[in-house]
């Protein structure tokens, strides 16, 4: 196993306890979990360099980078759906079930591509909407924790739109991957 894959896999790691973190009532608890937030989401962008820094690109590596911020970010997410303030869920089910339909069909694609040993490459647009979750996940964080702090930040409609904006995004990038691989989608072996 490569370094830039046992990072990942620490990633991955860090799920749970991003959890139990968020879930513990109090100020404390919610600044520790926007550390391992920044934590998670650099060691994501350091395994990517140090892959291709060190040439060591793996068929592991394509697949379970992707798993593993898949993983990450609903931790976040499903989260936020159950953080209620001002007597609202601050996040709606709904935009984290369309988010995962959108993830879950192009891991299946991708499932399927490798068992025919070819990988369907990732977009320019799958990676636009990784930054622009990773930033709205950190906004909400910081939301949350200044709300904690007797501020009023209007954390409701803020993350209710950041979650919507970050929706339509990752909805429109899973389209554009789908027409992008049209073709080999296509011809994978039945």
């Amino acid at each position: 196993m490569t370094l830039s894959n046992k990072i990942t896999l620490f990633r991955v790691s860090l799920c749970p306890i991003f959890l139990a973190l968020f879930l513990i009532p109090g100020v404390l608890y919610k600044i520790l979990a926007l550390l391992i937030v920044i934590f998670s989401e650099t060691s994501d962008a350091l395994d990517g360099y140090l892959a291709r820094k060190r040439n060591q690109l793996t068929m592991l590596g394509k697949l379970f980078d992707p798993y593993a911020d898949s993983i990450f970010r609903y931790t976040t997410f499903l989260c936020f759906t159950g953080y209620i303030h001002g007597g609202h869920n601050i996040v709606p089910v709904w935009m984290v079930v369309l988010i995962f339909y959108r993830d879950a069909t192009i891991w299946f694609l991708r499932t399927i591509s490798a068992s025919q040993d070819f990988i369907l490459s990732a977009r320019i647009s799958g990676k636009l909407k990784a930054i622009f979750q990773a930033i709205t996940i950190l906004l909400i964080m910081l939301l949350i924790i200044l709300t904690e702090f007797g501020l009023n930040v209007y954390l409701n409609n803020i993350a209710y739109y950041a979650m919507l904006m970050v929706t339509l995004f990752t909805l429109i990038s899973g389209v554009e991957y789908l027409i992008a691989n049209w073709k080999l989608i296509k011809s994978v072996k039945r």
